[in-house]
């Protein structure tokens, strides 16, 4: 009867070591891993902190840059208007002869 009682309760125990169990341990490879996620996230937040300043400074650039071209093409606009004015002057004081 003791060997029955002794093998239900070693079937328990083998039970019990097959179930999920989460081990509360803490070893080198955790904290290993623990570091080197953090340094991958601080790293991957100052590269994205980077582009984002990259790009600002090119919208900046750009910003500027149309700027200067929308002036330089209201200074060509204004020539050409002082031009074909000239041309219909001389049209119309060629007509009045």
């Amino acid at each position: 009867m003791q060997e029955s009682e002794d093998h239900v309760q070693f079937d328990r125990r083998e039970i019990d070591q097959r179930r999920f169990r989460i081990d509360t341990t803490v070893n080198v490879a955790h904290i290993l891993t623990t570091i080197a996620l953090v340094g991958s996230i601080l790293s991957w937040g100052s590269d994205l902190k980077a582009t984002v300043q990259r790009h600002d400074s090119e919208i900046t650039e750009l910003k500027l840059t149309a700027r200067e071209d929308r002036s330089t093409l209201r200074e060509e606009l204004r020539e050409i208007n002082r031009k074909v004015d000239k041309i219909a002057d001389r049209v119309g004081a060629g007509n009045d002869r």
